[in-house]
């Protein structure tokens, strides 16, 4: 008898540390019941939204519906149907039932009542056509370890995302910025519920990386957006980054109808109401190995991919003279680059004279000659670096240059130079991401870990203070300087960080002149 009541008291013991290790929220949506992971609490996969299937996919994402029980916040949400231009393989995917706009949660345990922690907003990047919010590099442990709140979403890619057609312009006023629209509606939802989980909603910051960094230049310049975060960090990448946007209005109206239109016959729908469901009943995949990023550097075009498109109502008709009149609210900001951000998207066996026409194609003659003369190839360029420096000054280095310069006449902005390598001195696209989030493997070397903990603790600082220098109790010991039109200063991640004057300014000025006269 006394053996099976210690076993029956074991087996309550038992159940009773498995339910108070997992945190439990009451929310004005239902119970959201998440897990413990890595010493802290995550909440997964949560529904900001309703399935955008049906009626609703090439639509204004609907909020989603409150919870009927306890909502188990135990696993991740399938991703978002894509093909990863990347890697060329299918990806583990939402079935066509299946609602993907959902969102991850990730704070400190034990998290007092009362508390109010500044908030991360994180959005993936990946040429919107790939990404999700899942993966092992962006989980929150190290942010919410360190008092801050981490939230990853996801949010509609390719033509499910960014498909743009004049019938739903007219039905909706808008099109072709679903994508951007899933992310207004993520952001709408942690301010209205992340208090609950001990989150301060004037205390949100939007951060992302290459398509995650345009997807936040665009929220900055967006009305949609405004009053839903206070602070931005932009990794790699802006709204003016091209192939993947438009440097002028006039190109972006072209190629997003021109290539969604390309798109729609390949299954022989048009722009119309009919054509529109057509399009609405495929199974997502088809569409997204139709729409992929198709870029020819030769060529200078796109053919099926599909970018936002600037509507005039979730974004404005012309992003660089919005920056330049100052419409932007007042929010601060933080900026940087990789060194070889171009490296990655190299075409390979390009020869002098292909690299002479791919100038001339992309702008015209009278700009490919004086591109050739900002890029020129002698003894100390051959064609491979001259390459890399064109594609990763027009797709990346361009748009940070002109939003740091445009930003920071009103707004207190600091820039970054990430120079940190393990390949041979190459810093690639994205390869500054495990070390901003603190997520490097167990294999990773002692001076990587270290190069993470600095770079991971400014992000920090500026995420809870808006000054990278500070997380309002102590201080560090180099200072990082704002970024100012008379002192371009720019924090360069190292071995050894330093300050350096912004080393890329001459020729980024002298192509913003070249592709805006």
């Amino acid at each position: 008898m006394i053996k099976y009541l210690c076993t029956v008291l074991l087996i309550v013991l038992s159940f009773t540390t498995k339910v108070y290790a997992n945190p439990l929220v009451h929310t004005s949506l239902g119970d959201i019941q998440g897990v413990v992971e890595n010493g802290v609490e995550v909440f997964k996969g949560i529904p900001y939204a309703k399935n955008p299937e049906g009626d609703l996919r090439f639509a204004p994402p609907q909020k989603a519906e409150a919870f009927k029980s306890t909502f188990k916040a135990d696993k991740f949400c399938k991703i978002v149907p894509q093909y990863s231009f990347l890697t060329n393989f299918e990806q583990e995917t939402g079935s066509f039932d299946n609602n993907y706009l959902c969102l991850n949660i990730y704070r400190k345990s034990n998290i007092a009542k009362n508390e109010k922690l500044p908030v991360y907003v994180w959005i993936y990047g990946g040429a919107f056509v790939s990404g999700d919010s899942s993966q092992p590099i962006y989980h929150g442990k190290s942010f919410a370890k360190n008092g801050v709140i981490l939230v990853t979403l996801n949010y509609r890619l390719h033509a499910l995302g960014f498909y743009s057609s004049k019938a739903t312009l007219k039905e909706y006023k808008t099109t072709g910025n679903w994508g951007l629209l899933d992310q207004i509606s993520a952001l709408e939802w942690v301010h209205d519920h992340i208090r609950e989980f001990g989150g301060d909603p004037n205390k949100v910051t939007i951060g992302g990386e290459s398509a995650g960094a345009y997807s936040v230049s665009a929220l900055l310049l967006s009305p949609k957006a405004r009053g839903l975060f206070k602070r931005a960090i932009m990794q790699s990448g802006t709204i003016l980054n091209y192939p993947f946007s438009s440097f002028t209005a006039k190109e972006n109206q072209y190629t997003t109808y021109k290539n969604s239109f390309n798109v729609a016959k390949t299954f022989g729908a048009d722009d119309s109401e009919t054509g529109l469901n057509l399009l609405r009943q495929l199974d997502p995949m088809l569409l997204a190995t139709q729409a992929s990023f198709d870029y020819d550097f030769i060529k200078g075009k796109t053919y099926n991919y599909l970018k936002p498109n600037f509507d005039g109502v979730v974004l404005p008709h012309d992003p660089y003279k919005a920056l330049a009149s100052h419409k932007f609210p007042k929010v601060e900001v933080m900026i940087g680059y990789n060194t070889h951000e171009g490296i990655n998207f190299v075409q390979d066996g390009i020869k002098e004279q292909d690299f002479i026409k791919a100038l001339n194609n992309h702008f015209g003659q009278d700009k490919g000659q004086l591109l050739k003369e900002l890029y020129p190839i002698d003894k100390e360029h051959d064609v491979l670096t001259c390459q890399v420096e064109f594609l990763g000054d027009i797709m990346f280095n361009l748009g940070t240059k002109i939003f740091l310069d445009k930003l920071s006449e009103k707004n207190k902005v600091y820039a970054y130079h990430f120079d940190f390598s393990t390949r041979n001195g190459v810093v690639p696209h994205i390869s500054e991401l495990p070390y901003t989030f603190n997520t490097l493997n167990e294999k990773s070397s002692d001076l990587q870990k270290d190069v993470a903990d600095i770079v991971h603790k400014r992000f920090v600082n500026f995420i809870k203070t808006g000054d990278p220098n500070t997380d309002g109790k102590q201080k560090t010991l180099l200072r990082w300087p704002k970024y100012e039109s008379k002192h371009k200063y720019v924090f360069k991640f190292d071995t050894f960080s330093t300050v350096e004057s912004y080393q890329l300014y001459d020729r980024l000025d002298k192509l913003e002149q070249i592709i805006y006269q």
